[in-house]
């Protein structure tokens, strides 16, 4: 059963922000959520300005307050990662009052944007500690899985009861390079992985092809051209910048092999589409199944993942690849709402923040 850590009247009114490298989300302590798309990579000077335009997506006032997380400082505009934090608050300071905003650090604490300056790697992809912590303390119910698929990456985060009965983030892994190498950021997602690095090879009409080794076309391709995401014909943020809708993503999915949509049958298209789906999905199952079985080794017990992000099509097959064992599933967004799902790190340190004016 779902229990709110920031329900109370006397509750200030906190917005948090996630600013990863490819998007921003925000969300407030009240149910508000939003995410926008952001090339850090591309644009990062305007960061201020896009952040105080999202901004006004909420009711702040003077007395608001903001939670910052942060994964953008890995973005290779910046020359090393501590650079990047640093941009990434300046930044930030030009948009909001820095005596009111505060960084939430790796290990459930909060910094000053100044000390965060000074302490970079304790604020550097800091979103999914974050994310796990606001998890375990708004739920009674098991969780030993807390599964967050998105654009570009899927963090899977094992997690344990302490003697208290308290839900805790069962890793000792801080820092990227960690969780990598224990499965636990896995670098796959919905729209910006190219495919390249989804397969090697695919195959048509029983022939094994290797893909070329081009940003020709991407994860979202597959999911547009299957129709398990929408077509925007507006929307241009795609490997060769052309609209995102099916045509264009058979036209980018032929270019994989050295085709195009004149030569490449549509159905060879959607076979190519379905292959990189399925490769995603297993390798997503066995990254769950390696950390299931650090926190629940019995494969006959019940094992309890609470998923959120905008993945659910791909969570869901990652999900039915694990037979083997007895799943009980929550879903954030059908507990709250698809927005929050999506937006959950920003909503989670908006939450933790307003907790510590309690």
């Amino acid at each position: 059963m779902a229990r709110s850590v920031n329900d109370e009247p006397s509750t200030p009114y906190v917005v948090g922000c996630d600013i990863g490298g490819a998007n921003i989300k925000a969300a407030d302590n009240r149910g508000g959520a939003v995410a926008c798309s952001f090339p850090m990579w591309l644009k990062f000077a305007e960061l201020g300005s896009s952040l105080s335009a999202l901004l006004r997506d909420f009711s702040v006032t003077d007395s608001t307050q903001l939670a910052i997380t942060m994964t953008g400082e890995l973005a290779d505009c910046f020359a090393s990662r501590r650079e990047g934090v640093q941009q990434i608050l300046h930044q930030t300071m030009q948009a909001f009052a820095p005596e009111r905003t505060a960084v939430y650090a790796v290990g459930d604490r909060w910094l000053s944007p100044a000390e965060a300056i000074e302490a970079p790697w304790e604020v550097a992809a800091s979103n999914w500690f974050a994310l796990a912590t606001w998890i375990g303390k708004r739920t009674d119910d098991p969780v030993d899985i807390v599964l967050d698929i998105g654009s570009t990456t899927v963090d899977i985060i094992p997690m344990q009861r302490d003697s208290a009965g308290e839900h805790r983030i069962a890793t000792q892994a801080r820092t990227d390079r960690d969780r990598l190498e224990l499965g636990q950021l896995v670098y796959t997602g919905l729209e910006r992985t190219p495919i390249a690095a989804i397969v090697n090879a695919v195959t048509l009409q029983g022939q094994p092809c290797p893909v070329m080794a081009e940003r020709f076309a991407t994860s979202d391709d597959c999911y547009v051209l299957l129709g398990l995401a929408p077509e925007l014909p507006y929307d241009c943020d795609s490997a060769d910048n052309r609209p995102r809708i099916k045509s264009c993503a058979h036209a980018r999915l032929a270019r994989m092999i050295g085709e195009d949509a004149e030569t490449l049958p549509i159905e060879s298209a959607k076979q190519i589409a379905n292959q990189c789906i399925d490769a995603q999905a297993a390798h997503i199952a066995r990254a769950i199944d390696r950390n299931l079985r650090t926190v629940q080794p019995a494969s006959n017990s019940p094992c309890h993942i609470t998923v959120v992000g905008h993945g659910r099509t791909l969570a869901e097959l990652a999900l039915a690849q694990l037979a083997q064992r007895s799943l009980c599933i929550t879903w954030l967004a059908d507990q709250l709402s698809p927005d929050v799902s999506r937006c959950a790190p920003a909503v989670a340190v908006a939450a933790l923040r307003a907790a510590c004016f309690k």
